[in-house]
């Protein structure tokens, strides 16, 4: 199924999704104030190139738009550490949460998404690929040349070290962004825990979230969940649609991808559910692949 992504599927499947929403609207198929979305997002930039990065680079005012909603809506938005703590406790979610993410670590990030995120009170986890911090090399999938300060670069140490400070969380990617199944179990091991050691020593502090490489279901199996707890995280996140409960396998969570051309519409449908039965479309299609 690599040759027809879920991204594509997704955009397909769109008059469904709608529909699905007007059965929502009318028959609430799950109490959506006890279910936990978590948000993935990539690049926040405006300069990116569209033609290789259409689903995963967003534009700040859109952006900008999404966490205005949230805040203007009351949601309880929240990082992965918040989240962990969230779910050790006793007492009910009283209001809908959601849970940011960034993966990969972009610089855009730190001049865009940290401003607007501090702007409305929030914090989010920013996985980072510790073989690329600081490097200054453009990552091999993006395609382009160098944009204005250096925006598709890779976050720098110091960066990374101010976001700490102004209350961001850092997770890993890895150390190199190599889907866990093609390489060896020893190979495996070390992207884990190589790249949460690095991380560590980086931001003076522990970090508990992993965000799993590609993250479908033929990106990694449960040999991998249990090598990422082994190496001392306590969470770690996918790329297969749906929302968590507090009761969710920490090792399995589930994510919501926001794109490029996700306007406030389509967002509003994500963070309300309307898109968690993807999850099953992608489980079906990997018995394909």
């Amino acid at each position: 199924m690599r040759t027809f992504s879920i991204h594509n599927i997704v955009k397909f499947l769109k008059p469904i999704i709608y529909t699905n929403k007007l059965i929502n609207s009318v028959i609430p198929s799950k109490n959506i104030v006890n279910s936990i979305i978590i948000l993935g997002y990539h690049s926040i930039s405006g300069y990116r190139n569209l033609k290789y990065s259409h689903y995963y680079s967003i534009d700040p005012q859109l952006f900008n738009i999404h966490m205005n909603y949230l805040h203007d809506i009351n949601f309880n938005v929240i990082n992965l550490m918040e989240f962990q703590e969230m779910i050790k406790a006793p007492a009910l979610i009283d209001r809908q949460t959601i849970v940011l993410t960034f993966d990969d670590g972009y610089a855009d990030s730190y001049f865009y998404a940290y401003p607007i995120l501090k702007k409305n009170g929030f914090s989010a986890t920013f996985f980072l690929i510790s073989s690329f911090i600081d490097s200054k090399t453009i990552f091999p999938w993006l395609r382009e040349s160098l944009i204005p300060r250096g925006e598709n670069l890779p976050l720098s140490a110091d960066q990374i070290l101010e976001m700490t400070r102004g209350g961001m969380d850092f997770g890993s990617h890895s150390h190199s962004h190599q889907r866990l199944i093609k390489i060896s179990q020893k190979e495996a091991f070390k992207e884990i825990q190589g790249s949460k050691t690095y991380i560590e020593d980086l931001i003076g502090r522990k970090i508990n979230s992993f965000s799993y490489p590609y993250g479908s279901w033929t990106d990694f199996n449960r040999s991998h969940q249990e090598m990422t707890k082994l190496a001392g995280y306590e969470l770690a996140v996918t790329s297969i649609y749906g929302s968590n409960t507090k009761d969710s396998n920490p090792f399995l969570l589930k994510r919501i991808p926001i794109y490029g051309n996700d306007s406030l519409s389509a967002f509003k449908m994500k963070i309300n559910g309307s898109y968690d039965w993807i999850g099953g479309l992608q489980k079906l299609f990997s018995f394909f692949t």
